[in-house]
């Protein structure tokens, strides 16, 4: 374990994680109206360490080469504290946290990308739909031509698909 700096920990802070040896890890102190999170590490990079192999960088055309690496093994406990801060509903919740989505707006409808991280292909993949703004009902179809399965859950559109490794899902 490297050394670190001693601390002194405000009063009013609450650690909410430790390291091995005790010592404070990630604290919260209210101010004002919100709250302020410190880390004493850096969890982007804690998040990202497990998914990158211990071997030297390489720019070759092999197969097994660093540069067609897809990460997906990065620490869970690192993208729960990472997510823990952000009070806010997503637009669109996909049931693997490795799939990447972003929307695209226009008059025509709504286009949203579905990018899979995760190396692998996803069955029975589920995107709920959190904008009040679109009631996807009308058409729905992927990019792919592959099959959609529309349901409601809570009032909100759920789309069920295969997804390997991208794909648009198209609301109009």
């Amino acid at each position: 374990m490297a050394n670190r700096v001693a601390v002194a920990i405000d009063a009013d802070a609450k650690v909410e994680g430790q390291f091995v040896d005790a010592a404070p890890a990630v604290t919260l102190k209210g101010t004002g109206k919100g709250q302020a999170c410190y880390s004493a590490f850096l969890p982007g990079l804690t998040y990202f360490k497990p998914a990158l192999p211990k071997r030297p960088v390489d720019r070759s055309s092999r197969d097994d080469s660093l540069c067609h690496l897809v990460p997906s093994n990065f620490d869970p406990g690192a993208a729960r504290l990472i997510g823990s801060l952000a009070d806010f509903e997503r637009p669109v919740l996909a049931s693997d946290p490795l799939v990447e989505t972003t929307i695209i707006e226009a008059k025509q409808g709504t286009c949203i990308t579905l990018n899979n991280w995760s190396g692998r292909p996803i069955k029975h993949l589920q995107l709920t739909l959190n904008l009040a703004t679109h009631d996807p009902a009308k058409e729905v179809s992927l990019a792919s031509g592959k099959l959609v399965h529309v349901s409601r859950k809570t009032g909100k559109p759920v789309f069920t698909l295969d997804l390997e490794i991208a794909d648009a899902l198209i609301l109009r």
